[in-house]
């Protein structure tokens, strides 16, 4: 009996050093929404580049043979259209997402932030995909 009654303290005072030295589940989801964010925000200006390149490559085949060429140039205009949606889209996340959740009660601020991560896990994808296909797309 004393050694259960000395097991149950060490738990209970390991679950009070937990609760009060660990990061919440809002704080825990805001640094991940934060990071995915953080992750691609320094493509934003790789994006306009190669939306450039994209539109002028597009201009380049559309001069050399407009219709031999039509279908590689649509096929440009298109990738540097898939850039463009994809740069928009941080901005709009980006002016839509609420930092300080201060007024909100912890669970409708969880559910935020897991709403939020999604929106931005998918902007971060759209990021990913529209230069990956922009790179292989030589000159």
């Amino acid at each position: 009996m004393k050694m259960t009654k000395r097991a149950v303290l060490v738990i209970i005072c390991l679950a009070i050093m937990v609760s009060c030295g660990g990061a919440s589940e809002q704080e825990v989801l805001k640094d991940e929404v934060i990071k995915i964010h953080d992750e691609v925000m320094p493509k934003m200006g790789e994006l306009k580049s190669e939306e450039k390149r994209l539109i002028d490559l597009a201009e380049q085949y559309h001069l050399e043979d407009s219709v031999n060429n039509n279908n590689k140039v649509e096929e440009l205009r298109g990738l540097a259209s898939h850039l463009e949606k994809a740069y928009d889209g941080m901005f709009v996340w980006m002016r839509q997402f609420k930092a300080d959740l201060s007024e909100m009660e912890e669970e409708e601020a969880i559910n935020y932030l897991n709403e939020q991560k999604e929106k931005v896990s998918k902007v971060n994808e759209d990021i990913k995909k529209a230069l990956e296909a922009a790179k292989k797309i030589e000159e």
